[in-house]
């Protein structure tokens, strides 16, 4: 099978999870391996994916390996092409490399000694890791072809664990001038953070230095300093070298191609024509506003809304766990999601069928990125969230600034939060930034602290 003709063939498409993945513990040559997964539609063949976090032989690479397990079943040795991509939170590739006509026997494995710089992980860490977690997809093309598209998610989290406590240093301001803080971190102010990577090796301190000067303090006390004490809080986090792995879902045929028809939809893929996507967006479109051939329903608490579980499945995780695990919503008709209003759940529902937006304002758009950011929409969420940035002033900044922090939304917050300190004369007097104060004091800390930086 020639690679110019992947677009118009069949395939199986592997989606590997990885979570904390900047905690995975394995030194170099050490591998992490995926949930093992059977493709029906070649022959029933099994397999997994192995990563080498720090790499196999070079540990400035990180490497991939597609692997036919020995207990596979199928023909001895199978000829295939395969593609690995690293996805972004829009589920849009960042990278992607074809390995073509590769032969597989049982217990043999192919890849990529060099698939990527483990630098890159660092240096744009919330474009590759976003929320601390790493997303693979594997394509498969078997060279004599499949008779249907299949489709298989995995998840691996890895075990960590937290430890924190607090030192609270009295009578502060009467301490002298050579003083120093290692190993701190304010409950009230980040004073930075740090990754290490312990081996076999003894360290008996670590020191952090301090960013905020003594004289900055005091002339802050009654912010920084109640009752003449400095509070200082540190928090660390550590792999258990430990990992859960599980497959989440399966799909084949029918399904597994309408949920790629949505996907390309949403995203609005480069490479259909404008034409095609229109048609299916209108297709979609008819299919909801109809409600023709529903078999779920959401129910809010006045209003019932017919939809369709493979519409909900490929739009959000969330749906397609109700939809594929042992939860009660798999085999129930009606989905009940009472703290969402009716007209939320339908812009909801109309973006997720045809990724249309129609007459946001201020109050359904804040609705609306709750809802998005609860079941994972997340190409919704990101427009949710630049509305909200485009019609931010000073009287809504701590608005958002809350909601932000709330749904965990790095992005958002940091905007505000720039946002805030250009306008602070505005805000920081304002009776929104006390209520700030007194509601969310770590939050109005962290933004405060950026003045300083």
């Amino acid at each position: 099978m020639a690679s110019t003709d992947k677009n118009n063939s069949k395939c199986f498409l592997f989606t590997w999870i990885i979570e904390n993945f900047s905690y995975c513990w394995q030194k170099k040559g050490e591998r992490i391996i995926s949930p093992s997964f059977i493709v029906e539609t070649m022959e029933r063949t099994k397999w997994n994916l192995w990563l080498y976090p720090a790499g196999e032989s070079d540990d400035e690479y990180i490497n991939l390996f597609l692997h036919r397990l020995e207990d596979s079943k199928g023909s001895c040795v199978i000829k295939i092409e395969f593609e690995f991509s690293l996805i972004a939170e829009n589920e849009s590739p960042l990278k992607s490399t074809s390995v073509l006509n590769s032969s597989f026997g049982k217990g043999s494995n192919w890849g990529l000694p060099k698939f990527e710089k483990r630098k890159i992980f660092q240096l744009q860490k919330r474009r590759y890791l976003p929320k601390d977690t790493l997303t693979i997809c594997c394509k498969i093309w078997s060279c004599t072809g499949m008779k249907q598209d299949g489709r298989c998610v995995a998840r691996t989290r890895i075990g960590i664990e937290r430890r924190s406590f607090v030192w609270t240093v009295k009578q502060f301001s009467s301490l002298g001038s050579k003083m120093s803080i290692v190993n701190a971190f304010g409950n009230t102010e980040q004073i930075i953070e740090r990754e290490y990577r312990f081996r076999d090796c003894l360290l008996r301190s670590l020191e952090f230095p301090f960013h905020l000067t003594k004289k900055r303090l005091i002339s802050k006390k009654d912010f920084y300093l109640p009752n003449d004490e400095l509070i200082l809080k540190c928090e660390c986090a550590f792999s258990t070298e430990n990992a859960a792995s599980e497959i989440e879902s399966t799909s084949y045929g029918y399904i597994s191609s309408l949920m790629e028809n949505v996907s390309a939809t949403a995203i609005g893929d480069e490479n259909k024509k404008s034409g095609e996507t229109n048609t299916s967006r209108e297709t979609f479109k008819y299919l909801y506003t109809e409600q023709l051939f529903s078999d779920t329903k959401l129910k809010t608490r006045t209003q019932t809304f017919p939809a369709h579980k493979c519409i909900l499945g490929v739009r959000s995780p969330v749906f397609r766990a109700m939809f594929t695990n042992d939860m009660r919503e798999k085999v129930s008709e009606c989905i009940s999601i009472e703290d969402l209003e009716d007209d939320t759940v339908q812009r909801m529902l109309l973006y997720m069928y045809t990724d249309e937006l129609e007459g946001l304002q201020w109050e359904s758009a804040r609705g609306l990125y709750a809802a998005a950011d609860k079941y994972e929409i997340l190409s919704l969420k990101k427009k949710c969230s630049s509305f909200l940035m485009a019609n931010l002033c000073p009287r809504k900044a701590c608005e958002v600034l809350i909601l932000a922090d709330m749904h965990s939304d790095d992005d958002l917050k940091t905007a505000v939060q720039d946002f805030i300190l250009r306008h602070d004369k505005d805000i920081i007097n304002s009776d929104a930034w006390k209520q700030l104060m007194k509601t969310h004091l770590n939050l109005a800390a962290d933004t405060m602290f950026l003045k300083f930086m």
